[in-house]
């Protein structure tokens, strides 16, 4: 997913996530999501983790590797 710079900061990325990841999560009791972003991206970064997932540790040539694991419990940053 990618918002238009002219859009960015104003919350649309995160409004859309959060969407996206509860119709998801509403059809599904366990669910892994992975996300990578360019390891220099702090806002993707903020973004993620501000929703629950949390850093693998991994790294794939530039890209960070971040995971959501949904196990029946609330979505971060929904309410």
């Amino acid at each position: 997913m990618m918002v238009d710079g002219r859009f960015q900061g104003e919350g649309v990325g995160t409004i859309a996530l959060q969407r996206t990841l509860s119709r998801v999560l509403a059809e599904r009791s366990n669910v892994e999501v992975i996300v990578k972003f360019l390891h220099w991206n702090t806002d993707a970064e903020r973004l993620y983790s501000k929703l629950g997932f949390e850093d693998t540790g991994r790294r794939e040539e530039d890209e960070k590797v971040f995971r959501l694991k949904w196990d029946l419990v609330a979505l971060p940053g929904s309410r």
